[in-house]
C-alpha cells in the first residue's frame, strides 16, 4: 500500500459507499489512483451485520389496493362509514393534516408514479372534497384510505401520455412506506409535539409505524448500519483501531489521513489517544466530525495533538464540531459554506470544492503532495 493519503470512511458506508467517497476525494484533491488508500475498517473490522434479520419480528402484510382505484380514486373512501353527526371525536381531522402535509412537504414519488406537483394538487383536492368530509370510521382507516385516494388521483393529473408510459400505474405499497419514512425521519412527526395535539400526532404516528413495519427489515439493513458501527466502536474500538494503524503504517511517509464523522473519531484516538501514535502522519484531516464534542463531554481518553489537525465544518452540519478552542494552537478549524439542510449537509464535503480547496491550501498537505 504505497500509497501518501489514506480515507478513513465513517459509521455505515462498506466498501461500496467507501469506494464511491473515495473516488470523489481522489477527483477533488487531484490524485492519481496509486496515491489515495481507502480504509476498509467497516468491513473487516466493523459491525457484524449478517444476523440482524434475526431479531426482526414478523412483518404484517400488505393491505392490498387493486388498481381498481386509478380509476376511481374516491372508492376507499367511500367504503368507509358514515361520519357520525357532530363529529369531533380525537383524530378527526388526522387525514386532512397529513394531506396538508402531502401538499406543502410531500415527497416526489415520480419513480413510483407519483410526482410531487401531481401528487400535491391531488391531496389538496381530496382533503377539499365532499367524499371525505362525509367518511367517518376509525382514524386511522380514514388517514390509510385519504392517502391511497391522492395517490390514485395523482397519477389521474398525470398527463395522458405519461400514463401510458407508466403503465404499471402507482406502487401503492412502495408510496406509501416513502410517506410514512418521511413522516418519522424528517416530517412532522420528528417534531411532533411543536405543532400537533398529541391526540392527533398519535393516530398519524401509527399510521406511519404500521406502514413501516412491513418493510421493517428491509428499513434496518438500509438505516442500522451506521448506529450499529457507533455502538460495535463503543465496545471494540481497540481493535478497530489497531486495524487502521495498521492502515496507516503501510501508507508512504509521511502521510495524510482523512476521517470523515466516525472516521474521523477512530483517527483522533488513533493518533493522539491513549497509547496512540501519531508516527509517519503529516496532517491529520477530520470533517463532520463528533471527536471534539465527545472529547468535551469527557466520553474519549485524554487527547493530545502531537501533528498538525485540519478540522473542516460547516453550518448547517450538526454532526460536525470546532476543536480549536479545545486544543488552542494544536488544531485548525476551517469552516465552509454548504448551502445544504441537515442531514444532507453531513455528506454533502464530497462534492464541495471548498472542502477540498482548503486541504490543498494547508501548509502541511503541500509538504506531502509536493
Amino acid at each position: 500500500m504505497a500509497t501518501g493519503v489514506l480515507y478513513v470512511h465513517g459509521a455505515g458506508n462498506r466498501m461500496a459507499d467507501a469506494h464511491r467517497y473515495g473516488a470523489l476525494i481522489r477527483a477533488g484533491l487531484k490524485l492519481p489512483e496509486e496515491r489515495l488508500s481507502i480504509s476498509d475498517w467497516g468491513e473487516k473490522a466493523g459491525a457484524r451485520l449478517d444476523r440482524i434479520d434475526l431479531t426482526m419480528p414478523d412483518e404484517p402484510a400488505a393491505a392490498d389496493v387493486t388498481n381498481d382505484v386509478l380509476a376511481d380514486p374516491y372508492l376507499p373512501i367511500r367504503a368507509l362509514p358514515e361520519r357520525a353527526p357532530g363529529g369531533g371525536a380525537a383524530g378527526d381531522r388526522d387525514a386532512e393534516i397529513l394531506l396538508e402535509y402531502l401538499q406543502f412537504l410531500g415527497p416526489d414519488l415520480t419513480d413510483l408514479g407519483s410526482p410531487s406537483v401531481h401528487l400535491a394538487a391531488a391531496a389538496a383536492e381530496i382533503a377539499a372534497s365532499p367524499e371525505l368530509a362525509a367518511a367517518g370510521g376509525e382514524p386511522i382507516e380514514r388517514i390509510d384510505a385519504a392517502v391511497v385516494a391522492a395517490l390514485a388521483r395523482s397519477f389521474q393529473r398525470r398527463p395522458k401520455a405519461d400514463q401510458a408510459a407508466g403503465a404499471m400505474g402507482v406502487d401503492f405499497d412502495a408510496a406509501k412506506v416513502a410517506i410514512a419514512t418521511l413522516l418519522i425521519t424528517r416530517g412532522p412527526l420528528s417534531g411532533v409535539s411543536a405543532w400537533l395535539p398529541p391526540e392527533v400526532g398519535r393516530q398519524i404516528a401509527l399510521w406511519a409505524s404500521r406502514e413501516l413495519a412491513r418493510r421493517r427489515k428491509q428499513l434496518m439493513r438500509e438505516h442500522v448500519v451506521p448506529v450499529a458501527d457507533v455502538l460495535y466502536y463503543q465496545r471494540n474500538g481497540k481493535d478497530i483501531r489497531a486495524h487502521v494503524r495498521g492502515e496507516i503504517d503501510r501508507c508512504s511517509k509521511p502521510g495524510i489521513v482523512i476521517g470523515h464523522s466516525l472516521g474521523g473519531i477512530i483517527l483522533v484516538e488513533t493518533l493522539f489517544g491513549k497509547g496512540g501514535s501519531a508516527e509517519n502522519v503529516g496532517l491529520l484531516v477530520t470533517f463532520g466530525s463528533q471527536a471534539p464534542f465527545l472529547s468535551a463531554i469527557g466520553a474519549l481518553d485524554m487527547i493530545v495533538p502531537t501533528v498538525p489537525w485540519l478540522n473542516i465544518v460547516t453550518r448547517y452540519d450538526f454532526l460536525s464540531f470546532c476543536a480549536s478552542r479545545l486544543w488552542p494552537g494544536k488544531v485548525t478549524d476551517h469552516e465552509i459554506v454548504i448551502e445544504r439542510g441537515f442531514p444532507e449537509a453531513h455528506d454533502a464535503y464530497y462534492q464541495t470544492q471548498a472542502f477540498y480547496d482548503a486541504i490543498l491550501k494547508h501548509p502541511a498537505a503541500r509538504r506531502v503532495l509536493a
